[in-house]
């Protein structure tokens, strides 16, 4: 059936002392103390918990993603002991999984004190399944109907769902959250060419609707949001990285985006981070030239940055003006005061 097909496409020993020689002629000496070198193993800088679906979680073992690699595989290929990365993310996860799974999981790390940091992304595989319950109303004849009930539900759902994972992780302890938007998967080449235009104008609207009110949630708890709806969008036309014109920003299956568009998102929740919390990620941003070679596009030498500032929404205006102005302790008890009310 079309649309069961099209719904389908969205881990010495101490030496005791010798024998004593008798009547052993003693010296006089200088004690000396040797200054051993330092064998402890680094922190990593940023340990990070993240949750939600395939955009986040590994691409490998998927073949419509073969050969791409996610932000966190780059993060923690590039930035190995900079970076720890605690990823509960899983293909395929809806809003609805992350908070009864991915949520505890991560809140048991913020109370245990593992982490500092946690990104959540999720809502675009809600998108399908809020279709395939209101097909019936479209193929009943009922557009206006249809085009209502998807985005009341969906914005409802997933904005709901967002909010209470935000409040179980944020209520666990001290950590900086950081959320993420809808991506525009209308746009996308394995949606845009296989979908009506209703529909899609239709998963559009749900997007815009959720993500607006996304926005103003981040915005009342001061939590930075990741624009992946205005990221989607840079793949709409090429862009010059790193001295090289890009073309593509998808995976073979059309859907993900590729390393270069990964990459860009990585630099983006590192952003995100900075702006709301002061994280120390300046040394973490991938450069244009690195986030190429790892996608196997031959470039100029040079060390440049793609601008992706736009793609962070956060009110520097608020109380967090600029970068961090206040510790985590005070932002996780105000949020926690302020979580309880969803409860």
């Amino acid at each position: 059936m079309f649309w069961q097909d099209w719904l389908k496409t969205v881990s010495s020993n101490f030496g005791s002392p010798g024998p004593q020689r008798a009547n052993r002629t003693k010296t006089s000496c200088r004690l000396h103390v040797e200054v051993l070198e330092d064998r402890a193993v680094p922190t990593a800088s940023l340990r990070l918990a993240v949750m939600g679906d395939s955009l986040s979680a590994s691409y490998a073992g998927f073949p419509g993603r073969s050969g791409d690699q996610s932000w966190t595989q780059q993060l923690q290929q590039l930035r190995p002991h900079q970076v720890q990365i605690f990823n509960e993310a899983v293909s395929g996860a809806t809003s609805g999984d992350v908070l009864s799974v991915q949520a505890g999981a991560v809140a048991g790390l913020v109370a245990a004190g593992k982490v500092d940091y946690a990104t959540l992304i999720v809502g675009a595989n809600d998108l399908a399944t809020e279709l395939n319950a209101d097909l019936p109303i479209l193929f009943g004849g009922n557009a206006p109907l249809f085009y209502q009930t998807f985005v009341q539900h969906y914005t409802t759902s997933v904005v709901s769902n967002i909010e209470h994972t935000v409040a179980m992780v944020s209520s666990a302890g001290d950590v900086g959250l950081a959320v993420g938007n809808i991506p525009d998967v209308a746009v996308t080449p394995a949606y845009a060419s296989t979908t009506p235009a209703f529909i899609l104008s239709t998963i559009t609207a749900a997007e815009l609707s959720a993500n607006q009110q996304i926005a103003s949630f981040a915005a009342s708890h001061h939590l930075p949001v990741i624009d992946l709806f205005g990221l989607s969008h840079l793949a709409q036309s090429p862009l010059t990285l790193g001295g090289v014109t890009v073309n593509n920003l998808y995976a073979l299956d059309g859907f993900h985006p590729d390393t270069v568009g990964q990459g860009l998102l990585a630099n983006t929740i590192l952003q995100s981070l900075d702006r709301a919390y002061d994280a120390p990620v300046d040394h973490l941003q991938l450069s244009d030239q690195q986030i190429l070679t790892e996608a196997g596009i031959t470039h100029p030498p040079g060390h440049a940055y793609f601008e992706i500032d736009s793609y962070v929404i956060f009110d520097r205006d608020g109380k967090q003006s600029g970068h961090r102005a206040r510790s985590h302790h005070h932002e996780a008890a105000d949020r926690e005061d302020q979580f309880a009310l969803l409860d």
